[in-house]
Protein backbone atom coordinates (compact mmCIF):
# COMPACT_ATOMS: atom_id res chain seq x y z
CA UNK A 1 0.00 0.00 0.00
CA UNK A 2 1.30 3.44 -0.78
CA UNK A 3 1.75 6.57 1.77
CA UNK A 4 0.56 9.81 0.11
CA UNK A 5 1.32 13.11 2.51
CA UNK A 6 -1.69 15.47 2.87
CA UNK A 7 -1.22 18.89 4.10
CA UNK A 8 -4.13 20.56 5.57
CA UNK A 9 -4.28 24.51 5.68
CA UNK A 10 -7.63 26.37 7.43
CA UNK A 11 -8.17 29.07 10.33
CA UNK A 12 -6.81 27.86 13.90
CA UNK A 13 -9.62 28.06 15.96
CA UNK A 14 -12.58 28.19 13.49
CA UNK A 15 -11.83 25.15 11.68
CA UNK A 16 -10.03 22.87 14.13
CA UNK A 17 -13.62 20.13 14.10
CA UNK A 18 -12.77 20.12 10.13
CA UNK A 19 -9.23 19.22 10.80
CA UNK A 20 -9.78 16.33 13.17
CA UNK A 21 -12.86 15.23 10.85
CA UNK A 22 -10.42 15.01 8.08
CA UNK A 23 -7.06 13.51 9.92
CA UNK A 24 -9.25 10.85 11.71
CA UNK A 25 -10.66 9.88 8.44
CA UNK A 26 -7.35 9.66 6.50
CA UNK A 27 -5.77 8.10 9.02
CA UNK A 28 -8.35 5.34 9.97
CA UNK A 29 -6.49 2.41 9.05
CA UNK A 30 -9.40 -0.04 9.06
CA UNK A 31 -11.53 2.18 6.54
CA UNK A 32 -8.60 2.71 4.17
CA UNK A 33 -7.89 -0.26 2.17
CA UNK A 34 -5.85 1.21 -1.08
CA UNK A 35 -3.45 3.84 0.19
CA UNK A 36 -2.09 5.23 3.37
CA UNK A 37 -2.32 8.83 4.18
CA UNK A 38 0.45 10.89 6.12
CA UNK A 39 -1.63 14.24 7.39
CA UNK A 40 -0.07 17.19 8.32
CA UNK A 41 -2.32 19.87 10.41
CA UNK A 42 -1.00 22.92 12.54
CA UNK A 43 -1.86 20.67 15.57
CA UNK A 44 1.17 19.11 14.37
CA UNK A 45 3.59 21.63 15.46
CA UNK A 46 4.51 22.43 19.49
CA UNK A 47 4.34 26.04 18.90
CA UNK A 48 1.07 26.83 16.54
CA UNK A 49 2.48 30.91 16.43
CA UNK A 50 5.77 29.09 14.52
CA UNK A 51 7.29 31.29 12.10
CA UNK A 52 4.89 30.87 8.66
CA UNK A 53 8.02 29.82 6.86
CA UNK A 54 8.10 26.44 9.08
CA UNK A 55 3.96 25.95 7.45
CA UNK A 56 5.40 26.87 4.00
CA UNK A 57 8.14 24.52 3.88
CA UNK A 58 5.26 21.69 4.47
CA UNK A 59 3.62 23.21 1.95
CA UNK A 60 6.77 22.64 -0.31
CA UNK A 61 7.39 18.82 1.18
CA UNK A 62 3.65 17.45 0.81
CA UNK A 63 2.29 15.48 -2.36
CA UNK A 64 -1.76 17.42 -1.81
CA UNK A 65 -2.83 20.42 -0.40
CA UNK A 66 -6.22 20.35 1.37
CA UNK A 67 -7.69 23.80 2.35
CA UNK A 68 -10.83 24.64 3.99
CA UNK A 69 -12.44 27.61 4.18
CA UNK A 70 -14.82 29.56 6.66
CA UNK A 71 -15.93 33.02 7.93
CA UNK A 72 -12.67 34.55 9.25
CA UNK A 73 -9.68 35.69 7.16
CA UNK A 74 -6.87 35.33 9.81
CA UNK A 75 -5.19 37.93 11.50
CA UNK A 76 -1.36 39.14 10.02
CA UNK A 77 0.84 41.50 10.91
CA UNK A 78 1.73 42.59 7.19
CA UNK A 79 0.90 41.66 4.16
CA UNK A 80 -1.31 37.95 3.71
CA UNK A 81 -2.45 35.60 6.33
CA UNK A 82 -1.14 32.51 6.66
CA UNK A 83 -3.63 30.20 5.15
CA UNK A 84 -3.27 32.67 2.13
CA UNK A 85 0.45 32.41 1.88
CA UNK A 86 0.09 28.63 2.35
CA UNK A 87 -2.64 28.57 -1.06
CA UNK A 88 0.00 30.66 -2.56
CA UNK A 89 2.28 28.55 -2.17
CA UNK A 90 0.85 25.25 -2.88
CA UNK A 91 -0.40 26.92 -5.89
CA UNK A 92 2.95 28.12 -7.60
CA UNK A 93 4.56 25.00 -6.55
CA UNK A 94 2.31 23.17 -8.60
CA UNK A 95 0.50 21.15 -5.72
CA UNK A 96 -2.95 19.51 -6.67
CA UNK A 97 -5.09 21.48 -4.27
CA UNK A 98 -8.33 20.63 -2.86
CA UNK A 99 -10.78 23.19 -1.34
CA UNK A 100 -13.50 23.23 0.75
CA UNK A 101 -15.91 25.92 1.67
CA UNK A 102 -18.04 26.09 4.19
CA UNK A 103 -21.49 27.05 3.95
CA UNK A 104 -22.69 29.97 6.18
CA UNK A 105 -25.98 31.32 7.09
CA UNK A 106 -26.45 35.15 5.88
CA UNK A 107 -25.93 36.78 8.84
CA UNK A 108 -22.49 35.62 8.86
CA UNK A 109 -20.62 37.50 6.21
CA UNK A 110 -17.31 36.33 5.46
CA UNK A 111 -14.46 38.65 5.16
CA UNK A 112 -13.03 40.44 2.54
CA UNK A 113 -10.18 38.02 2.44
CA UNK A 114 -11.78 34.86 2.58
CA UNK A 115 -13.72 35.97 -0.58
CA UNK A 116 -10.67 36.70 -2.39
CA UNK A 117 -9.67 33.13 -1.80
CA UNK A 118 -12.88 31.54 -2.71
CA UNK A 119 -12.56 33.15 -6.24
CA UNK A 120 -9.40 32.19 -6.82
CA UNK A 121 -9.58 28.75 -5.69
CA UNK A 122 -12.88 27.84 -8.15
CA UNK A 123 -10.01 28.83 -11.43
CA UNK A 124 -8.23 25.51 -11.03
CA UNK A 125 -8.90 23.37 -8.18
CA UNK A 126 -11.23 20.92 -6.86
CA UNK A 127 -13.16 22.98 -5.27
CA UNK A 128 -16.57 21.84 -3.21
CA UNK A 129 -18.42 24.18 -0.73
CA UNK A 130 -20.04 22.10 2.15
CA UNK A 131 -22.21 22.32 5.20
CA UNK A 132 -21.78 19.03 7.27
CA UNK A 133 -18.22 19.50 9.03
CA UNK A 134 -18.64 15.87 10.28
CA UNK A 135 -19.12 14.45 6.83
CA UNK A 136 -15.91 16.59 5.21
CA UNK A 137 -13.86 13.72 5.51
CA UNK A 138 -15.39 11.01 3.68
CA UNK A 139 -15.39 14.17 0.74
CA UNK A 140 -12.12 15.12 1.27
CA UNK A 141 -11.03 11.09 1.13
CA UNK A 142 -13.10 10.41 -2.09
CA UNK A 143 -12.16 13.73 -4.03
CA UNK A 144 -8.16 12.40 -3.47
CA UNK A 145 -8.35 8.96 -4.27
CA UNK A 146 -10.68 9.70 -7.26
CA UNK A 147 -7.54 12.29 -8.07
CA UNK A 148 -5.02 9.91 -7.41
CA UNK A 149 -6.95 6.98 -9.40
CA UNK A 150 -7.08 8.83 -12.14
CA UNK A 151 -3.30 9.97 -12.47
CA UNK A 152 -1.51 6.84 -11.09
CA UNK A 153 -1.30 3.20 -11.81
CA UNK A 154 -1.53 0.30 -8.87
CA UNK A 155 0.96 -2.09 -9.28
CA UNK A 156 0.21 -5.55 -10.48
CA UNK A 157 0.46 -6.90 -7.08
CA UNK A 158 -2.08 -4.43 -5.51
CA UNK A 159 -4.52 -4.92 -7.93
CA UNK A 160 -4.55 -8.45 -7.22
CA UNK A 161 -4.82 -7.83 -3.81
CA UNK A 162 -7.43 -4.77 -4.54
CA UNK A 163 -9.47 -6.99 -6.73
CA UNK A 164 -9.35 -9.77 -3.13
CA UNK A 165 -10.43 -7.16 -0.93
CA UNK A 166 -13.60 -6.06 -3.55
CA UNK A 167 -14.75 -9.67 -3.50
CA UNK A 168 -14.63 -9.89 0.45
CA UNK A 169 -16.62 -7.19 1.52
CA UNK A 170 -18.86 -7.57 -1.76
CA UNK A 171 -19.72 -11.02 0.16
CA UNK A 172 -19.71 -9.41 3.21
CA UNK A 173 -22.01 -6.94 1.85
CA UNK A 174 -24.51 -9.52 0.02
CA UNK A 175 -24.47 -11.51 3.44
CA UNK A 176 -25.84 -8.05 5.35
CA UNK A 177 -28.21 -7.41 3.06
CA UNK A 178 -29.68 -10.98 3.49
CA UNK A 179 -29.68 -10.67 7.30
CA UNK A 180 -31.66 -7.29 7.26
CA UNK A 181 -34.05 -8.91 4.92
CA UNK A 182 -35.20 -11.41 7.09
CA UNK A 183 -35.15 -8.77 10.24
CA UNK A 184 -35.54 -5.23 11.17
CA UNK A 185 -31.46 -3.75 10.86
CA UNK A 186 -29.83 -2.54 13.74
CA UNK A 187 -28.21 0.86 14.20
CA UNK A 188 -24.38 -1.52 14.11
CA UNK A 189 -25.99 -3.12 11.57
CA UNK A 190 -26.47 0.40 9.49
CA UNK A 191 -23.27 1.69 10.55
CA UNK A 192 -21.29 -1.71 9.16
CA UNK A 193 -23.23 -1.35 5.85
CA UNK A 194 -22.26 1.53 5.33
CA UNK A 195 -18.71 1.58 6.01
CA UNK A 196 -18.55 -1.85 4.26
CA UNK A 197 -20.13 0.46 1.01
CA UNK A 198 -17.70 3.16 1.61
CA UNK A 199 -14.57 0.03 1.33
CA UNK A 200 -16.45 -0.73 -1.70
CA UNK A 201 -16.16 2.15 -3.21
CA UNK A 202 -12.62 3.12 -2.71
CA UNK A 203 -11.66 -0.48 -4.07
CA UNK A 204 -13.80 0.47 -7.51
CA UNK A 205 -11.68 3.67 -7.55
CA UNK A 206 -8.61 2.19 -7.63
CA UNK A 207 -9.13 -0.68 -9.91
CA UNK A 208 -10.40 1.57 -12.46
CA UNK A 209 -6.72 1.61 -13.85
CA UNK A 210 -5.98 -2.36 -13.25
Amino acid sequence: MMTKRVFVSSRMDELKTERQVIRKTLQNPLNNLTISWNVFTIEDVADPRAPVPTFLQEVQDTEYYVCVLGRTYGTFPIGQSPTEREFNEARNSGKPRFIYVKQLQPSEPRELGVNRLIDLAQRDNVYHPYDDPLKLGKLVKFDLLDYIWRNERPTKADCSHFRDLLETNNRKYEFLQQQIQKRPPTPYDVLEIEEIKEKIDELYLALRNC
